[in-house]
């Protein structure tokens, strides 16, 4: 089984018991470290020895850079010390890199960039170090400085970066099938729309009404059931059936557009007595956006609706003998 490989960078004399302190706990968890004072970096013959470091660091997933009082080696191949190229280098590769730094180097730090300056200062640790501190506090991203004070504090620091790197990598497996799924769902939408135009557009050529094929869900046919209280379905295409339904099926008949109540609601009046003998006018009334020049109804969704595109009123007829009904 394949096993996460976390390079260790720092100088290593004065480091030697923390990185084998680091190197034992992360074998603990199950992965595998790459030291060169292991023989774990094979060097290759006739080639500088820090180039096999670089072109390791290639090999590994996580990069440890701890950084002492020491500034180290000097690299002959570029500028900076090999601690420091072998950190540039998994910038550059886009590693995921966790520096530590010990914090009797960052206190000093403080007071190194006051007085850098000042002449006759003189500094515990190599200024150089403090320099190596200063690049990595400048990088745009990824460059938190974790200060430690024995190996401990750092293993139990690096244990909680891991293992919140682990929860971040499930999540976002996680949010990669719910992506997965969006995408396709917007590329379903995207084909059922391109075929509606396509249909849409044949039909125009040959004269079908595929619109028809979404008008048995309009939401007028419900509203219209509503506040009719009919008990039947109700269907209708254009103006004229649905004039054809109030006369058969209401005996409610079209009002001159004179006569209307509103410039944009068409009616449909029926007056007769009730159970009681009282006359009682019933008034249809429906938005005539609803429909196009040509009096087709137009397709439209439940989200596009409103209750306002229909009313039904009842009323007693006003007459000479309104004076005698008992209302």
């Amino acid at each position: 089984m394949a096993r996460p490989q976390i390079f260790i960078s720092s100088t290593f004399y004065d480091l030697k018991i923390v990185r084998d302190d680091i190197a034992r706990a992360m074998r603990d968890l199950g992965y595998e470290t790459i030291r060169h004072e292991a023989g774990e970096i094979p060097y290759a013959r006739g080639d500088k020895l820090e180039n096999s470091c670089y072109r390791e660091v290639a090999n590994c997933d996580i990069l440890v850079c701890v950084i002492g009082g020491r500034y180290g080696s000097s690299s002959s191949v570029a500028t900076g010390s090999i601690t420091q190229n072998e950190l540039r280098s998994a910038y550059e590769q886009g590693k995921q890199v966790y520096v530590f730094v010990d914090k009797a180097v960052l206190a000093e730090r403080t007071f190194f960039n006051k007085n850098k300056s000042v002449e006759g200062v003189t500094f515990t640790h190599d200024r150089k170090v403090f320099e190596f501190i200063d690049e990595v506090d400048q990088l745009p991203s990824g460059n938190p400085l974790f200060g430690f004070e024995n190996a401990s504090d750092l293993i139990s620091m690096l244990k909680e970066q891991l293992a919140g790197l682990f929860q971040r990598l499930l999540s976002e497996q996680s949010r990669k099938g719910q992506l997965q799924l969006f995408d396709e769902l917007k590329a379903s939408i995207s084909t059922v729309g391109e075929l509606a135009k396509f249909l849409s557009a044949k039909a125009d050529e040959t004269g079908l009404a595929f619109k028809d094929l979404l008008l048995p869900d309009h939401p007028i046919f419900s509203a219209i059931r509503r506040v009719t209280k009919n008990r039947y379905r109700i269907f209708f295409k254009d103006m004229a059936e649905l004039t054809e339904w109030a006369r058969a099926a209401r005996q409610l008949h079209p009002v001159d557009e004179s006569h209307w109540d509103a410039p944009d609601f068409k009616e449909w009046f029926k007056r007769e007595q009730n159970n009681r003998g009282v006359e009682v006018e019933s008034i249809l009334k429906i938005w005539t956006g609803l429909f196009d020049n040509s009096g087709r109804l137009k397709p439209m969704g439940i989200a596009e609706w409103q209750d306002s595109y229909v009313a039904y009123e009842q009323q007693v007829s006003q007459s000479k003998d309104d004076d005698d009904i008992p209302f």
